[in-house]
């Protein structure tokens, strides 16, 4: 008997009527990333059917951020090394993920940014009026 991956209902997404699950090719701290982030996306109503990507690279890069974090915390910034003493590496590892993750996020619309760009976006659609009202048009 073949198992399907575990999933459960979406509430208002769009196209996508299942929360994805988290691919088994991703390592286990990219699989949890890719839960948490689905959750998120669901919470705020952002799932479409082009999410499972998105989710995918955004997972991995938060796993990179959080690894080269902890190597960060470990070893500090700056490394001893046989030469002398040089940049940890991690720091570079640290600012590409991050900024991919910025990427996938700011495309799932869960970023900070993309959330005030939709309140906006919202507000201004309840402060402007009908373009199709009549009344518009038989003004004197």
């Amino acid at each position: 008997m073949k198992r399907g991956p575990k999933t459960k209902s979406v509430g208002g997404g769009v196209g996508l009527d299942k929360l994805p699950a988290a691919p088994l090719r991703l390592n286990v701290e990219a699989r949890k990333a890719f839960r948490e982030l689905a959750q998120i996306c669901e919470a705020n109503k952002v799932l479409s059917d082009m999410s499972p990507p998105f989710l995918e690279l955004a997972a991995m890069n938060l796993a990179n951020v959080r690894k080269a974090q902890k190597d960060l915390d470990k070893r500090g910034l700056v490394i001893k090394v046989r030469q002398g003493e040089r940049v940890n590496p991690a720091m570079g590892v640290h600012a590409m993920a991050r900024q991919g993750f910025e990427a996938c996020a700011d495309r799932l619309g869960i970023s900070p940014s993309k959330a005030k760009a939709v309140e906006k976006v919202e507000d201004k659609k309840e402060e402007t009026e009908d373009p199709n009202d009549p009344e518009k048009f038989f003004k004197e």
